[in-house]
């Protein structure tokens, strides 16, 4: 017993002598450990795999569609955000050998099943200075298609995407914008270099971007009551309502003498289909301000993503109130609904 524990400390011994000297060893040749995550640059290009980060409120990983690498794409599933409020921010730990000017890109599509029209679910931000700008994607009619974006838009002024990059280690930060926007990379392309099939993804200082670790999990919330259910062949379910206040949708759209809204106790996925001779507009009226959503042309049919507790209005063009609204059918988290044609 004497002998067999003096054998264990001298292997002990041995083994720890051996690590410090390989610590030495290391220190002397100038490796060095370098942070998760972090993208370099290789022959002036920068490249990101988007989904590799902390994912914000509003962005999803999905891999569904084909022709994505790494191990999917992010999509933003919440509501436009046009002006933007500060949600769905996503930050990139990056490293130029030299800094300069760079153009980003993303490479970006949308999904055929959002009934997108050839100027919508095009575009997220970029973070430049310290205002957000749009970078915008030409799909023009194609969906379920993989395209590099083309240029800034701000103010309705179109632009290179060109953005200054510091020497050494910084941070690039992008937000959601557009629903159904899906971005699979981030390319940033030095002044002068050129962006290839052939580019790929290059750790900082040499160690490879290991994915992001998994968030702790949770314990789910206590189911929520489902909510009531449409009686067949009643009235409407949708009634009138006027939230107090100046910035009520009366005093908004002063055209409409009555209107229609719903307030949903849960989200859900508003599936509006138009039987109107003409288009119809929508808003959500949250925080007793109106939020324009979009617009349904005639006999078309759109998919929205309504709030808990946000109030959900239809109109016509012109302000005026829209009638006839019924619901098809609610299901889970889904709810039909059509608006003429009855």
């Amino acid at each position: 017993l004497v002998a067999t524990k003096s054998i264990r400390n001298t292997v002990k011994t041995t083994m720890m002598s051996t690590s410090f000297a390989l610590l030495a060893v290391l220190a002397c040749i100038g490796v060095t450990q370098v942070a998760a995550n972090c993208y370099g640059e290789k022959d002036g290009n920068i490249l990101i795999q988007a989904e590799n980060t902390k994912m914000s409120q509003g962005w999803v990983v999905k891999s569904q569609m084909s022709g994505y690498s790494g191990r999917g794409y992010i999509i933003w599933v919440d509501e436009n955000q046009y002006v933007f409020q500060g949600k769905g921010l996503l930050s990139y730990d990056i490293e130029s050998k030299t800094g300069g000017n760079y153009k980003v890109s993303f490479y970006s599509a949308r999904p055929g099943s959002c009934n997108c029209r050839h100027d919508e679910c095009n575009d997220a931000t970029v973070k430049v200075g310290s205002k957000m700008v749009k970078l915008f994607t030409s799909f023009g009619s194609a969906m379920n298609t993989w395209k590099w974006s083309l240029y800034f838009d701000e103010n309705h002024k179109k632009r290179e995407p060109i953005i200054y990059i510091p020497k050494g280690r910084s941070e690039l930060v992008i937000g959601g914008r557009s629903e159904c926007y899906m971005i699979d990379r981030i390319a940033l392309t030095k002044t002068g270099s050129q962006l290839t099939e052939s580019t790929t993804t290059v750790p900082c200082g040499g160690s490879r971007p290991s994915p992001p670790k998994p968030a702790p999990t949770r314990k789910p919330a206590p189911p929520r009551p489902s909510p009531p259910k449409p009686k067949p062949g009643g009235k409407p379910f949708f009634k009138p309502y006027w939230p107090k206040g100046p910035a009520s949708p009366k005093s908004a759209y002063p055209k409409c003498k009555y209107q229609t809204s719903w307030r949903p106790r849960v989200g859900v996925n508003l599936i509006v289909k138009n039987r109107k001779s003409h288009p119809i507009r929508l808003a959500y009226i949250r925080n007793r301000k109106p939020v324009p959503v979009g617009q349904v042309a005639r006999g078309q049919t759109r998919t929205f993503r309504t709030h808990r507790d946000a109030y959900f209005v239809v109109m016509d063009m012109d302000f005026k109130c829209v009638r006839g609204i019924r619901v098809k059918q609610w299901a889970g988290s889904k709810m039909n609904v059509q608006i003429g044609g009855w």
